[in-house]
């Protein structure tokens, strides 16, 4: 008999975005898929033609106190499990990690978490909470195996009590495409064009960016842009001043949100990310890809890419709009052949360690190796 997987997610963009390989590789597993998310209409049709079963969750609301989407999704998610009867359930982000969790109390399958990162939760206060961390310990309680994406986050996890050893799992991101996202022959443009890839929300760093391309235009010329949406409700939303004022940066060039971020990876310099914590940030991986210098500030989640001994471009310090400032300036300063070097050295770091086939494959060992 087919292991049913349904995998849970607080997003269809999520799923259509960083889910559909790894279906890809659940069906030639012989898996049954299902999806619960919010908004199912809007997946695509290659995860719709992977999948047996769509359940709608509505919304998974971003306030810490909303008790009544919380109950309306907990009983959405209850009838898909009643329904499509899974053997394993992969959820994926705080809120679908918690609920999932606390259902796995009433019924019987095999949970697996994954960790893309801890949220404003964390972020915000620099510690969690102690309700997070309580519901946290409680959910992953009756967890197979959690996922991690970084190591940080799984020592934290170790150190509050909330996982036990045996349960951690670390599988660096959710793997690259590294044929969609593949390297051009080496073109950095004079003056050099800085790009952040990010949803527009202070934790990713957008205001440091934006701060910094406004010192750094006053001593040399460059181009920065900004590839991201806004997003409103979100507890780390630019409020209405910060929007203002980062509307208000005439040298920087805030393009909206693309289906196909490659052109514009393709025609920059270096991809930067001054975020204040990351799982394993997708932009960054994917400029790797495409053999792109990246620069990214040293947090959980981003300093994990400069391991190795070849680095992928420059590291700073986090929350400083100096730092960011002197790694553009040496980025400026950098001859087109060290520049191509970072890149070559990204490209082999997702080609050895972070490529869809690696990472998807580590999934599906994990799955079948947990198998009752």
């Amino acid at each position: 008999m087919k292991q049913k997987v349904l995998l849970v997610s607080n997003s269809a963009w999520n799923i259509n975005n960083f889910r559909r390989d790894l279906m890809h590789q659940l069906k030639q597993a012989d898996y049954s898929i299902a999806v619960a998310c919010p908004d199912i209409h809007t997946l695509n049709e290659d995860v719709k033609s992977l999948g047996d079963a769509f359940y709608e969750t509505g919304h998974f609301s971003y306030r810490r106190r909303d008790i009544l989407n919380s109950l309306l999704v907990f009983w959405r998610l209850t009838k898909a499990l009643c329904t499509f009867k899974p053997n394993i359930v992969l959820s994926y982000t705080i809120k679908p990690n918690i609920l999932i969790g606390l259902l796995s109390y009433f019924f019987d399958f095999r949970f697996y978490p994954v960790i893309t990162g801890l949220g404003t939760s964390f972020t915000q206060q620099g510690y969690l909470p102690k309700s997070v961390k309580n519901l946290y310990k409680l959910s992953f309680k009756r967890a197979i195996q959690v996922v991690f994406q970084n190591k940080d986050d799984k020592n934290l996890f170790l150190f509050l009590g909330i996982v036990q050893a045996n349960q951690c799992t670390l599988i660096p991101g959710s793997g690259v495409d590294s044929q969609h996202f593949c390297p051009k022959p080496a073109d950095f443009p004079d003056p050099p064009v800085f790009l952040f890839v990010g949803r527009l929300i202070r934790s990713k760093g957008i205001m440091e960016f934006a701060r910094a391309s406004a010192a750094f235009l006053r001593e040399k010329k460059a181009i920065f842009q900004v590839l991201g949406a806004e997003v409103d409700g979100h507890p780390d939303s630019l409020t209405p001043a910060e929007l203002s004022e980062l509307k208000g940066y005439g040298g920087l060039q805030l393009l909206g949100e693309h289906t196909d971020v490659r052109p514009f990876i393709e025609s920059c310099t270096a991809v930067v990310l001054p975020s204040y914590r990351e799982g394993l940030p997708k932009s960054i991986l994917e400029a790797m890809s495409m053999a792109k210098p990246v620069l990214v500030s040293q947090v959980p989640g981003c300093s994990m890419v400069f391991e190795q001994q070849e680095k992928p471009g420059l590291i700073f310090s986090p929350k400083s709009v100096t730092a960011l400032i002197e790694a553009m300036l040496h980025v400026s300063n950098t001859s087109p052949s060290a520049l191509e070097q970072f890149g070559l050295n990204g490209r082999k770091l997702i080609l050895d360690h972070f490529s869809q086939e690696v990472i998807n494959r580590t999934f599906l060992q994990m799955l079948s190796s947990n198998h009752e």
